[in-house]
């Protein structure tokens, strides 16, 4: 059984564990294979949101104070008008603690800190493939999403003309 989790913002301390499980993590998501992940981007990225939350959030969850799960995401002004949009970047649960409980409350800290930034468009995404239909229904009847369409991309973006 898993044990109780907290979910707070992360903090500076954090910052090594949480670009570790960004370069552990990230490669396994189909929707990323394309990327070339730079750890010294990433710790630029944490660095410079540590203090202030308004364009980049990452919330960890922690069991026993070990980061056993998290979920980054963005803030950007939209740019077909002067409202904010959010969106999320990456949500990960270690295997011992992934249960819907901590995923609602994890995608919860997201969405109440995209209302903190008046964000009239808050988005959220499924790109890994895992449990795609269970996740499709918990992001709408758990968390209040709505499907709006599909996301696509170009996996071998070298060969085209």
């Amino acid at each position: 059984m898993p044990q109780k989790t907290e979910i707070r913002r992360y903090t500076v301390e954090d910052i090594p564990t949480l670009v570790q499980i960004v370069m552990d993590e990230v490669p396994k998501l189909p929707h990323y294979k394309t990327v070339k992940l730079a750890p010294d981007r990433i710790k630029f990225l944490l660095d410079n949101s540590a203090k202030d939350e308004s364009a980049f959030c990452t919330y960890v969850m922690t069991a026993d104070n070990e980061i056993v799960g998290g979920i980054a995401a963005y803030c950007v002004t939209q740019l077909l008008s002067w409202d904010k949009s959010t969106g999320d970047i990456f949500l990960f649960i270690d295997p011992k603690h992934r249960t819907i409980d901590n995923v609602v409350s994890l995608i919860a800290a997201y969405v109440d800190w995209a209302k903190r930034r008046k964000a009239t468009l808050i988005q959220a995404t499924h790109t890994s493939g895992y449990r795609s239909e269970a996740m499709t229904e918990l992001l709408k009847r758990r968390c209040g999403f709505e499907v709006v369409g599909t996301l696509y991309r170009i996996q071998n973006v070298g060969e085209l003309p």
